[in-house]
């Protein structure tokens, strides 16, 4: 009974009691020690400290030169990238079924001879037609300025 937990809830900055010693023994009333006064500012000045350093954290990530700024331009910029990637994976498929049909089939490599090189078999007449604009135009016969050599007047 000599070291016996005595506990309580008289006041708000009351602790744990104990009752150790003679004097303990020989008046019978336990004394109460209040908790230490440095673990209370230590507890506090802890925790503002962690606050602090929270604070600092965010605002070094947000600010900082790979912050969240540049991550959300980066992240814009992938979105951009992916759709191009996709946009020229298209054209590729596309290029590469032209390609392969090119290999394969003789009448479609013979149709891009004619239209775009307008390249003709032996013995075949090509026509070129020329668009009613143009052809009205090379028409009416071009007059020239007689020249000075002419005997024209200044």
């Amino acid at each position: 009974m000599a070291d016996k937990e005595v506990r309580t809830s008289v006041g708000p900055r009351l602790g744990v009691g104990t009752r150790s010693g003679a004097a303990a023994h020989s008046s019978g009333a336990a004394y109460w020690r209040p908790p230490a006064p440095s673990s209370a500012f230590f507890g506090k000045t802890c925790s503002w400290l962690l606050a602090a350093a929270l604070i600092a954290l965010v605002l070094f990530w947000v600010m900082s030169e790979n912050g969240l700024g540049e991550y959300l331009r980066l992240r814009g910029q992938r979105e951009t990238l992916q759709q191009e990637l996709q946009t020229i994976q298209t054209q590729t498929d596309q290029l590469e079924a032209r390609l392969e049909a090119l290999r394969t089939k003789p009448f479609a490599l013979e149709k891009l001879a004619r239209e775009r090189y307008n390249m003709r078999r032996e013995g075949e007449e090509v026509l070129l037609l020329v668009p009613e604009e143009r052809a009205t135009a090379s028409r009416t016969p071009r007059t020239t300025a007689p020249s000075r050599a002419q005997g024209s007047l200044p």
